[in-house]
C-alpha cells in the first residue's frame, strides 16, 4: 500500500507526545497535517499526551494514547498519523504490541517525518529501530546521570532551563537575572519569611500580577530551590515526581559561580527550615492571631532551629476547670518554656532597646536612620527600573530581528521550511511584545512606590505622628499589635537553655544606645 492510498479521501486521527511542558508540539502537528492535506485526507481528531515521557510512563497510563486505541477499536478512524515512531513508544515490546493492534484493526499508521508506514516493513529492521530507540534512551540517561552528578558536585552548571527569575543567554552562555521575574522572586521569599503560606502567596501574586498563573505548588518549588541562593542541585525532586522533594541529605548540591543569587544563603536556609517545620506541623501560616508572640522568630541557640508552640491545656470533664500550660518547645534539644515566663524574659531583653532608642536618640534621629533605609529602597527601585528599561531595549531589538526575518520569508516563495520558521517567529514576536507590556507595568508600579516613599514615608511630620501613637500604647499593646511589632522589628531572636536572649537580628541598629532604663517593658 502507498501512503496516498492510505490517506486519500479518508478520515483519520493525529497522535502526538512531548516529554516536557516547554517542548513544542507544533512541529509534529505541522508535518502531520501537511502530509494528510497533500494526499487528500482529513484529520478529524487530535490525541496529544502533554508533558509525558514514553520512557518512564507505560503506554497503558498515557491517557491520550489509550483514548486513541479505544476509538480505533470502535472503527472511528481509517488511518492514524504520527510525526516519528519514538513519539508513540520507546520500548520495543510496546512498539510490537501497538503494531499488532493496528494491523489487526486494518488501520495504517503513517509516519509524517519520512512519509513511511509504522505498521509495515521488515520485522528485523523494525525491531532494530525500536531497540535502538530504547538503547539510545538508556545509554543517554546513564551517561547523563554520571556526568550531571560529577558536574553538580563541582558546582558546574550544564545548561538547560533556568528557573523562574532567571534567563539563559545561549549566545553568551550566561545566566542572568530577569528583572521582572526576579522582583517577584524576592517578594515570594519576603512573604514566606514573614509567615505567609504557599496558597496565600499564590493568591497575592495572582492579584498583583494578573497576567501570570500562580499555584501553591509553583510557589513551593521556588521557596525550596537553592538556585536562588546561587546553588545547583541534583536529586532534589523524587524520581517520577514533579513536586515531591527528597530529604535534603540526599541532594547533591554546591555553589555555582555562574549564578548571581537573588537571596542570601542564610535567607534560603531560614526559609527551608521554616518549610520543614511547617511540613511537620509545627508552624502555621496564620501569623498575628496567636498567643505565641515569638512564633516564627524564636530560635534555639543550641541547634539553630525554630521553637514550636505546644498547648498542653485541658479541662476537667466534671468541674470544667482548666489545667495545664502552653509551651515553646525545641524537640531536638528537649527544651520547653512556659510561654508567659518566656515572654517576660525575652520581651524585656529585646523591646527595651527599641524604646531606649526612641527616648534617648529622639524621633528625629530614629527617623533619619529609618529614612536612610527608605533612600536605599528608592535607589534599588531606580536601579531596577534602569535594568528593566535595558530589558525592554533588548526585547525591541529581538522583535526587530524577528520582523526582518518574517519580511524576508514573505518576500520569497513559501515552502515547508519557511512555514516552520514562520510558526516559530510569529509566536516569538507576540511573546516579546507581551513581555514588554508586563515590564512597563512593573516600571509603573516601581515609580508609584518611589512616589509614595518620597511623599509619605519620608515625610517626618507624618512619620513622627504615626510612631508616637505606637509609643503611647507601649504598655497597652494588645497581643496582635505586639506580635506585629515583633515581626516588624526583628528577623529572629535566639535564646539559650536558661531563657536568656543570646542574640537577635533587628531591622534597625539597636546597639549604639545600649543604656539602662529602670523598670521593665512588661
Amino acid at each position: 500500500m502507498k501512503v496516498h492510498d492510505a490517506i486519500s479521501g479518508k478520515k483519520g486521527a493525529f497522535y502526538g507526545r512531548h516529554s516536557t511542558d516547554k517542548q513544542d508540539i507544533e512541529t509534529q502537528l505541522k508535518f502531520s497535517y501537511d502530509i494528510v492535506k497533500e494526499h487528500g485526507g482529513e484529520i478529524v481528531q487530535e490525541f496529544i499526551d502533554d508533558a509525558v515521557s514514553a520512557t518512564s510512563v507505560k503506554m497503558e497510563k498515557r491517557q491520550a494514547l489509550v483514548s486513541l486505541l479505544k476509538d480505533v477499536e470502535e472503527d472511528k478512524f481509517e488511518f492514524v498519523v504520527i510525526y516519528m515512531q519514538d513519539r508513540i513508544a520507546r520500548n520495543p515490546i510496546e512498539h510490537q504490541k501497538l503494531r499488532m493492534f493496528f494491523i489487526s484493526k486494518k488501520v495504517p499508521v503513517i509516519i509524517s517525518h519520512d512519509k513511511s508506514f509504522y505498521t509495515t516493513g521488515e520485522l528485523l529492521s523494525q525491531l532494530m529501530l525500536d531497540g535502538y530507540s530504547k538503547y539510545e534512551v538508556d545509554m543517554i540517561s546513564g551517561r547523563m546521570r554520571d556526568t550531571v552528578e560529577e558536574k553538580v558536585s563541582q558546582g558546574i552548571w550544564l545548561g538547560g532551563y533556568t528557573p523562574y527569575g532567571y534567563d539563559y543567554n545561549q549566545e553568551e552562555g550566561k545566566i542572568t537575572i530577569n528583572p521582572y521575574e526576579g522582583y517577584y522572586v524576592k517578594i515570594i521569599f519576603d512573604l514566606y519569611k514573614n509567615g505567609e503560606g504557599f496558597q496565600a502567596i499564590a493568591d497575592f501574586l495572582m492579584e498583583d500580577d494578573p497576567g501570570s498563573h500562580w499555584t501553591k505548588e509553583r510557589v513551593k518549588m521556588i521557596i525550596t530551590n537553592p538556585f536562588y541562593a546561587g546553588k545547583i542541585t541534583m536529586n532534589r525532586l523524587k524520581k517520577g515526581s514533579h513536586n515531591s522533594i527528597n530529604e535534603k541529605e540526599k541532594w547533591i548540591m554546591n555553589h555555582c559561580k555562574d549564578i548571581e543569587p537573588l537571596i542570601s544563603e542564610k535567607d534560603w536556609e531560614f526559609c527551608w527550615n521554616l518549610y520543614i517545620n511547617r511540613k511537620l506541623g509545627g508552624i502555621s501560616p496564620k501569623k498575628f492571631k496567636t498567643d505565641y508572640l515569638l512564633r516564627d522568630i524564636l530560635l534555639c541557640k543550641i541547634c539553630n532551629q525554630l521553637f514550636k508552640g505546644k498547648d498542653y491545656r485541658s479541662k476537667n470533664k466534671k468541674t470544667g476547670e482548666e489545667y495545664g500550660e502552653r509551651y515553646y518547645v525545641c524537640e531536638r534539644c528537649e527544651i520547653k518554656y512556659e510561654i508567659n515566663e518566656l515572654h517576660e524574659s525575652v520581651l524585656n531583653a529585646v523591646l527595651a532597646p527599641v524604646f531606649v532608642k526612641i527616648f534617648s536618640s529622639g524621633s528625629k534621629s530614629v527617623f533619619d536612620e529609618v529614612n536612610h533605609g527608605f533612600s536605599r529602597e528608592i535607589n534599588d527601585l531606580v536601579e531596577m527600573n534602569s535594568k528593566l528599561e535595558n530589558q525592554i531595549a533588548e526585547c525591541s531589538i529581538r522583535i526587530n530581528r524577528a520582523e526582518r526575518e518574517i519580511d524576508s520569508i514573505y518576500g520569497k516563495t513559501l515552502n515547508e521550511q519557511a512555514n516552520v520558521m514562520l510558526s516559530i517567529l510569529i509566536p516569538f514576536r507576540v511573546e516579546m511584545n507581551k513581555r514588554i507590556e508586563m515590564i512597563n507595568k512593573l516600571i509603573k508600579k516601581n515609580n508609584e512606590r518611589i512616589q509614595y516613599v518620597q511623599n509619605i514615608e519620608q515625610d517626618f511630620v507624618l512619620w513622627k505622628e504615626m510612631f508616637h501613637n505606637l509609643i503611647r500604647e507601649e504598655y497597652e499593646l494588645k497581643d496582635t499589635k505586639l506580635r506585629r511589632l515583633l515581626l516588624y522589628m526583628f528577623e529572629h531572636i535566639e535564646v539559650d537553655r536558661n531563657k536568656r536572649v543570646t542574640s537577635y537580628k533587628a531591622r534597625m541598629n539597636l546597639e549604639e544606645d545600649n543604656q539602662h532604663i529602670p523598670g521593665s517593658f512588661m
